[in-house]
């Protein structure tokens, strides 16, 4: 028996007595979890929501018996197309098919609770958030470490760059005469907390080149979500993130031409392979 605090990916009817619960925990990571309905006071499970369970290991391999001790949060929208539950839908799709089960991973949980949280309350400052769960993201999947080596460098004011060929992420002095072959990392990405729309959008798109090119084929996903590029729409169609004063106002980037970037950058990346520099 153990007990844990879980956030609810997803809830389905397995029989007339039975849910299936989709569960990121926060010390036991993403368990697939058994709830029997032979309980009076079940409380409503709303997507999203936060929960405090006790849990022991069934009898079915992976599977987990549970009980629901309390439940907190959730998002209340019913529209499929509601930003919330855009993101609550993109969390389990994400996890489920990209984080490997039963390992704890505790900013991965923090961020994805913060996310949810902002949604529910309709924080205007959500694309921020959504970007932190991103990093948290690539931190469970070990791509983070690439930029890491480099923090010591941007605190003391040095840009950074990262190479659209092999990933590596190097300084402004390390890069030398490749540098014009090379992307800038955007603050947020190197751990700032706070940014500008902009620096959100060139968070997104770098983000994009990483799952696509490195993340995607590693773990032998060929495509990303379809729920992803519509919150990437919603952000996009932004005039500005409040609280936050931007350089300029963001040109907004339809789908047409995200493409269009991401086929330069692969072009870019061909070209790279002629060279050796990182």
């Amino acid at each position: 028996m153990w007990s844990d605090t879980a956030l609810m990916l997803s809830v389905a009817k397995k029989s007339a007595s039975e849910l299936l619960l989709n569960l990121l925990t926060r010390s036991h990571g993403l368990r697939t979890c058994s709830l029997k309905l032979d309980r009076s006071d079940i409380q409503l499970l709303l997507p999203g929501c936060e929960l405090e369970i006790t849990g022991k290991i069934s009898g079915i391999a992976g599977l987990v018996d549970v009980q629901i001790n309390d439940v907190a949060h959730g998002v209340t929208s019913e529209r499929n197309d509601d930003p919330a539950i855009l993101i609550v839908r993109h969390l389990n799709e994400t996890i489920t098919d990209m984080v490997p089960p039963n390992e704890p991973y505790q900013s991965l949980f923090s961020a994805s609770t913060c996310i949810v949280q902002a949604m529910e309350i309709e924080d205007p400052r959500w694309p921020i958030h959504f970007v932190h769960w991103e990093i948290a993201l690539l931190e469970a999947l070990g791509y983070m470490r690439r930029f890491r080596r480099c923090r010591s460098d941007y605190r003391h004011g040095e840009a950074i760059y990262i190479s659209p060929r092999s990933g590596k992420v190097v300084s402004r002095q390390e890069a030398g005469a490749f540098l014009d072959r090379l992307r800038p990392v955007p603050s947020l990405l190197m751990g700032a907390q706070n940014g500008s729309l902009a620096d959100v959008q060139r968070s997104l798109d770098l983000v994009t080149m990483l799952l696509e090119e490195f993340v995607c084929p590693d773990l032998g996903t060929e495509r990303l979500w379809d729920t992803r590029d519509q919150i990437s729409e919603l952000i996009n169609d932004l005039d500005h993130i409040p609280g936050v004063q931007d350089a300029r106002k963001p040109k907004r980037i339809d789908a047409d031409e995200r493409k269009r970037r991401l086929s330069a950058m692969r072009r870019l990346m061909v070209g790279c392979r002629k060279f050796a520099p990182v």
